[in-house]
């Protein structure tokens, strides 16, 4: 059997409203979902998934197909507009989780902007922006993303997870950084990149690269 589920990461998506009509029409996952945050498990949106967790994704222009507006999660107080790629913010990102020293480093890419919505959808958290970065342009104070009663969080912020310091904070059942606090790990750590570490591993198991790099046609290294 699987251990417990702590987590789950609604990734990004090239198609937000199909996945998202998808989801909502032809799976069980809304109810599944519903029930997992009431009893307390987390949620992380990443990008095209953060925008899945809000009341609404607006494609007015058809950018990515018949024009028209899908209904969200409703699991945070946001909307979406899916804009054209003329319009795809691409940018690489400094910063820190709101509210904390604990430092994340990775880049922003998406298609549409995400705003707060003045509507009452019946939570009671408080919201609060996820994370907080610099525009080196400009010098000025930017926020991304949104988390809501310490289990519910969104972003557009890619590399989210790089280190071990984040990845407990999202990812970990609420309260058990601060049952955990003796551990004091780092919040500057670097670590080696997962995708390294899982190719590491994939190579520990006899998997034999050359052989796919064969089957690819490409240049080997």
């Amino acid at each position: 059997s699987y251990p417990q589920i702590t987590t789950i990461i609604l990734p990004g998506s090239r198609l937000t409203r199909s996945d998202l009509e998808w989801m909502i029409n032809e799976t069980e996952w809304v109810p599944y979902l519903q029930s997992f945050v009431k009893k307390g498990g987390r949620i992380l949106g990443l990008c095209g998934g953060y925008q899945m967790m809000g009341v609404r994704v607006a494609d007015p222009d058809g950018v990515e197909g018949d024009p028209g507006v899908t209904e969200g999660f409703g699991f945070l107080p946001t909307e979406t507009q899916i804009e054209s790629a003329e319009c795809k913010i691409v940018s690489p990102r400094n910063g820190v989780l709101f509210g904390t020293d604990i430092t994340v480093d990775g880049f922003e890419l998406h298609c549409g902007k995400t705003w707060e919505v003045d509507e009452d959808m019946g939570i009671k958290e408080k919201t609060q922006p996820l994370i907080q970065f610099v525009d080196k342009s400009t010098g000025e104070i930017h926020y991304d993303g949104m988390q809501c009663g310490g289990n519910i969080s969104g972003t557009y912020f890619h590399g989210l997870l790089k280190t071990k310091t984040m990845r407990r904070r999202l990812l970990l059942p609420c309260g058990y950084i601060e049952q955990e606090q003796a551990k004091n790990a780092s919040t500057t750590e670097v670590e080696c990149d997962p995708l390294d570490k899982f190719a590491h591993h994939l190579e520990s198991c006899g998997l034999n690269f050359n052989v796919l790099v064969d089957m690819m046609n490409l240049p080997s290294n």
